[in-house]
């Protein structure tokens, strides 16, 4: 990934902002107790050493020559803008023999947390960025199978906010719709159960929350479409007869698609036919027609 074209100064590099590097369990084998030292995937004694650029060739790829500028003038290390510098190796030792180099990156299972106003740290926040087996996100992570995130502080929480109010979204929809039978039972016959004729309202709620609660995005997507009254309407005029449907596509009683002009007549597009002008005359037409079923 090649440097930006950001301008780059101490006052935009050096910013008091905090960055954690997070360890992504790994399950596969099969060590789910968080007391075991292998829990995870990884030993909790393990280090992982993450090389220096320099081994890689790939100092120029990660850092501007502005900001080796600037990190150069900071550390007070000019040779430091050349990929020759003794600044980029690793093991070198001063003159009395002590280790004088910041690599390799040494990284832990219980991860780390780093400073961008901190130069060397900013340098390990860049070079950690780059390594394939971390991901700029937990999310990104776990999409290319790597082992580390590096999450901005002010990403921290972000997926539990995410939660809470998918959470929140999810309960004023089971609010609007726990009375609502037809809703309750259009919402399990979507999600793997079918409830039969006889079971109460409380049976439907019971399961309802049941769903909210384990699979609350899913919860959102059926009870809070835009379409479910004309769904449910559908369901219910298949039931009785009134149209039909054949590998998932809906029709009228005497064939034709149940679908506006150049669309599929799948439900969705089945209920944006009910829903809009030129279905609705059909819609009060099937509805007058399940009433008189029913009486």
């Amino acid at each position: 990934m090649e440097a930006t074209a950001t301008k780059f100064t101490r006052e935009s590099m050096f910013k008091d902002e905090k960055v954690f590097l997070r360890y992504i369990p790994n399950f596969s084998n099969g060590i789910t107790d968080k007391t075991h030292p292998e829990y995870g995937g990884l030993s909790n004694n393990a280090r992982i050493g993450i090389c220096a650029p320099v081994l890689t060739n790939r100092i120029n790829e990660i850092f501007s020559e502005e900001e080796l500028s600037v990190l150069a003038k900071e550390l007070n290390e000019p040779t430091l803008i050349y990929k020759t510098s003794d600044f980029w190796k690793e093991f070198v030792t001063d003159k009395h023999g002590m280790s004088s180099s910041i690599f390799p990156i040494t990284i832990k299972k219980e991860g780390s947390m780093y400073n961008k106003k901190n130069p060397i740290d900013y340098i390990y926040i860049k070079i950690l960025k780059d390594s394939e087996i971390i991901g700029n996100s937990i999310k990104n992570a776990k999409e290319i199978g790597a082992k580390f995130a590096l999450i901005e502080a002010k990403d921290q929480f972000k997926k539990e906010k995410d939660d809470i109010s998918v959470a929140k979204k999810a309960f004023k929809l089971y609010d609007k719709h726990e009375d609502n039978e037809g809703a309750l039972r259009f919402l399990l016959s979507n999600t793997g159960k079918s409830p039969s004729a006889s079971v109460e309202l409380d049976f439907l709620q019971s399961e309802a929350w049941k769903e909210m609660k384990e699979r609350p995005g899913l919860f959102i997507k059926i009870m809070g479409d835009e379409y479910l009254d004309t769904k449910i309407r559908i369901t219910e005029f298949l039931q009785h007869k009134l149209i039909s449907k054949s590998n998932n596509l809906y029709f009228m009683d005497k064939g034709e698609a149940i679908a506006l002009d150049g669309e599929v007549a799948d439900l969705d597009g089945a209920a944006r036919y009910f829903a809009s002008g030129i279905g609705q005359e059909k819609l009060l037409a099937f509805e007058a027609r399940l009433e008189t079923i029913k009486k």
